[in-house]
């Protein structure tokens, strides 16, 4: 039984979750709140994000899944007075990281090649869906990292 491959995504998961909690953490309170529209803003990309990531690993389908419920609405509709803090972001992002790391070191790399049955867009394979959700919050966190330019932020994120 190998987990060579399962180790690596593993990895990838860390580093991606670190940079998120890296770009967390450039914003002042200010700027969290504040980007290029109502919906474009540090607070509620960093929701969408990790929101999101907790419906890839949280094994329902999107009807099943509480859409907003973490923090009082969904994030598109939560007025920047509501929307989570950058802590309660940050803690929100561990929480899912552990479950996704828990579910990671259940399997092996055979594993990763059986079916995904919840739906049929993020992947044929359980490689294939946990790819798609890195994928998707990468993207998401292109937009926090154009956030950081626009305020004048120049830290530098990787891990």
């Amino acid at each position: 039984m190998s987990r060579k491959i399962c180790r690596d995504l593993e990895d990838q998961f860390t580093r991606a979750c670190c940079m998120i909690r890296q770009s967390i953490a450039t914003f002042d309170a200010k700027q969290w709140l504040n980007g290029l529209s109502d919906t474009i803003i540090p607070a509620k990309i960093c929701y969408h994000l990790i929101e999101s990531l907790d419906f890839y690993s949280c094994g329902k389908v999107g009807k099943e899944f509480p859409w907003g419920s973490k923090f009082g609405g969904y994030w598109t509709e939560l007025g920047r007075e509501s929307l989570p803090n950058q802590a309660d972001m940050t803690a929100y992002l561990a929480e899912v990281e552990g479950r996704i790391q828990h579910i990671l070191a259940q399997l092996d790399d055979e594993a990763l090649a059986e079916p995904f049955t919840l739906y049929d867009w993020s992947g044929q394979t359980i490689a294939g869906h946990y790819t798609y959700a890195l994928r998707h919050i990468m993207h998401h966190h292109g937009a926090l990292t154009a956030l950081q330019e626009y305020h004048g932020i120049t830290d530098e994120v990787w891990c």
